[in-house]
């Protein structure tokens, strides 16, 4: 059994990881509305039926939280500004990346998501292949070690997240007809490229999300990056409890807003992180991406 423990300061791989590790929100606690506002001699609505009160309660966390959501994107935005001006407009992840995963952590803390780790990232450079819940995943996987993603492309032009996780460093593919061969070969090419220079790759190779329960079939291409140049392959299992079980999936035809703001109303969403133990990459895509996707749902069902 994985000795579990609640999340705490990676290790520092490269000189980049420790820029990025050097400010820990860890030691902050968890944002309450609730009991804010109460501190502060804030009066809120008076109902006479708990019923009533509690309702209140809901809908004043998710104010709170969605004016702390708000600044954060607004910072997030003046970070991304300054990098396109100081870079040109062509490489701002250069400056955004030391900040990013800070950034993620404040994220957590606002929602108040409680992660529990299991296992240890391995060190980079890894290829790191994950399954695929809801776009919260990648401030949970991110608030933990420095890391990129390859999302798809439909994430590009969601208002402001789009360009934010560009200038992040995210890359976009596309998916089904749209996943044309020069996309996928860029988008392959890259990934090599920061692999060799000692990153963390991050991909969702069911290629859509799920509800949680299970896990899909994993698209092979994408592993080719990791068969043609040797790279070890780490899987990770993602699982929601408790309330976020049913609350965090971004399934059907969710949009991204509304799901935000239900998110926003409930007090705590626990998640846990299964680190498994990396695999040697072999040379066909195909028995790699079963192999990682059988450990990924077995550890969803087993952990």
């Amino acid at each position: 059994m994985l000795a579990m423990h609640a999340i705490s300061e990676p290790r520092c791989n490269s000189a980049d990881e420790a820029i990025e590790a050097s400010t820990s929100v860890d030691a902050l606690p968890s944002f309450d509305p609730i009991a804010f506002a109460s501190l502060q001699g804030v009066a809120r609505p008076y109902r006479s039926t708990s019923s009533t009160n509690a309702s209140d309660d809901t809908r004043w966390r998710q104010l709170c939280r969605a004016v702390l959501v708000f600044l954060l994107i607004l910072a997030g935005v003046l970070l991304v500004s300054i990098g396109l001006l100081l870079t040109w407009g062509r490489h701002p992840e250069r400056i955004v990346q030391p900040f990013k995963q800070r950034w993620m952590r404040l994220l957590c803390k606002v929602m108040n998501v409680r992660i529990t780790q299991h296992g240890e990232p391995a060190a980079g450079p890894i290829l790191v292949v994950a399954n695929h819940v809801s776009w919260l995943d990648i401030p949970v996987l991110s608030a933990q070690v420095p890391m990129s993603f390859v999302a798809k492309q439909d994430v590009l032009h969601w208002p402001v997240v789009g360009m934010l996780a560009k200038c992040a460093g995210t890359l976009f593919i596309g998916r089904g007809r749209s996943a044309n061969r020069q996309n996928v070969s860029a988008v392959n090419e890259e990934m090599s490229e920061r692999l060799d220079n000692g990153r963390r790759m991050v991909i969702f190779p069911e290629g859509t999300t799920t509800d949680g329960r299970q896990v899909q079939r994993f698209h092979p291409r994408l592993f080719n990056v990791a068969c043609a140049n040797h790279y070890p392959v780490q899987p990770v299992a993602i699982r929601y409890r408790g309330i976020a079980a049913d609350a965090a999936p971004f399934i059907g035809e969710d949009e991204f807003l509304p799901h935000l703001w239900q998110l926003l109303k409930h007090p705590v969403l626990e998640v846990e992180v299964c680190w498994l133990p990396a695999v040697p990459a072999g040379e066909e895509p195909e028995p790699l991406a079963e192999l990682t996707q059988r450990k990924i749902l077995d550890s969803i069902h087993g952990c």
